[in-house]
């Protein structure tokens, strides 16, 4: 921006050359950055006004040919300098109705001639800042536009680029995909082995631990009846310790047998039943008498909402999940449970079986819930709960049987599974 950009342009018009030059002199020592330009009549302000914008117009009202009024009023009339301030510069024209016709024809206010430095130089200082602000505005506007334009043209510049990039990562992201599938396989199976040797370890090393305090005690008789030596009472703690090592190894190596029986189930529901017609309400009472005994033992409550109906599906399959989760309950859900409850609901629409369990148990971390169907997870480790039960339920339900299960823990309640599976719809068994 050049000094002479810089200036404020204001226009005074006058038909008198001494008038003009008095006005020039007195606006030039004001101190203020003005670029003045004169014109002697009416005709030359217009044009002057149509080629430049002003900050203001010193309008003389007492012209020949055209007046200050009608140039005024013509100045109002355009668009382009129909906003232009005017001050008019007169000489005795300052009574009421002149002053009237001056403000009407677009005049801001009035100077008396001869005029006054100082207020003269109060009323340009006004519309030289205004001006000045105006400017501002109107430079960062056009940066903003430019801006604007240079933002628009960089956009459509990439945008071409973009929707290559989006191909390729598209591609990338697909690969990507596959890559992670694969990694959460081998990573599964690396849970999953670490669950069964977690698993076993605890009731290995307990019956290692029976099996060497035995050897020890039979190794201790051994010495004593060498020696002569062994009393009844020696006779009878060895029995009792023997008893106990006995007992540990045993109940241990059901635990590791329970263990590898339930890791052989969940991998053989590779070989799924075949759909056949089955009876809701027969097939689940059915299988909640046959677990009659456990639940009387554990004072549960069953509350049933089963619908009679008939449909193609699983019953076996079925018949497996509700008793690994009545088994779930009553390992883990009602340890401080004084009234334990099981509720059951189940009804086959025209496409559909919907299943939901629950309890009143200690329900489940919400945290956990993501993880519940993982093989081996378990809130008990090394307590009886091996943590593969409801990874078979996910299993048999979503994998055999085409369905889907929600897991939920409602607050103040136990846990809550509900399931949804197609009738006939499921895949023959190859």
């Amino acid at each position: 921006m050049t000094q002479a950009e810089e200036l404020v342009p204001i226009l005074v018009v006058d038909d008198q050359a001494s008038n003009l030059l008095t006005m020039k002199s007195l606006l030039e020592s004001m101190g203020l950055p003005l670029q003045v330009v004169s014109a002697e009549d009416g005709n030359r302000a217009l044009r002057l006004c149509l080629q430049q914008p002003f900050a203001l117009i010193l309008l003389d009202v007492q012209m020949p040919g055209m007046n200050g009024y009608e140039v005024a009023e013509l100045l109002r009339s355009h668009p382009k300098t129909g906003t232009l301030p005017i001050i008019f510069v007169t000489a005795g024209l300052t009574n009421t109705p002149h002053v009237i016709r001056g403000y009407e024809s677009g005049a801001v206010d009035y100077l008396p001639k001869p005029l006054d430095r100082h207020l003269l130089t109060s009323k340009v200082r006004v519309f030289t800042e205004l001006f000045q602000q105006r400017r501002q505005l109107e430079r960062h506007e056009e940066h903003l536009e430019a801006e604007v334009r240079r933002r628009s043209a960089e956009l459509l510049a990439l945008n071409t680029e973009l929707e290559q990039r989006v191909e390729e990562r598209s591609q990338q992201l697909q690969q990507a995909l596959l890559r992670v599938v694969e990694a959460e396989q081998h990573a599964a199976l690396g849970r999953l082995v670490a669950g069964i040797a977690h698993e076993m370890n605890t009731p290995i090393g307990n019956i290692l631990l029976g099996a060497t305090t035995l050897s020890a005690e039979l190794a201790r008789l051994g010495s004593l009846l060498k020696a002569d030596k062994v009393s009844r009472q020696e006779l009878l703690a060895l029995g009792e310790q023997g008893h106990s090592a006995a007992l540990m190894i045993e109940a241990n190596a059901s635990r590791a047998a329970a263990l590898v029986s339930n890791f052989k189930e969940l991998g053989s529901l590779s070989r799924p039943e075949a759909p056949a017609q089955f009876d809701l309400a027969g097939t689940l009472e059915s299988c909640l008498l046959d677990m009659s005994s456990q639940l009387q033992a554990a004072r549960v409550q069953l509350q049933l909402d089963i619908k009679a109906g008939s449909g193609i599906g699983f019953p076996e399959a079925l018949r497996r999940i509700v008793t690994i989760l009545v088994n779930n309950s009553l390992v883990h859900a009602f340890k401080h449970q004084a009234q334990p409850c099981i509720r059951l609901q189940a009804q086959l629409t025209s496409d559909q079986l919907l299943l939901g369990y629950s309890d009143n148990g200690c329900g489940v971390n919400p945290a956990n819930l993501p993880r519940l169907f993982d093989p081996f997870f378990t809130t008990r480790l090394g307590q009886g709960g091996s943590g593969l039960g409801l990874s078979i339920v996910r299993k048999l339900a979503v994998e055999q049987m085409k369905g889907e299960v929600r897991a939920s823990a409602p607050a103040g309640e136990g846990l809550r599974l509900d399931f949804r599976w197609p009738l006939g719809q499921a895949e023959m068994p190859v």
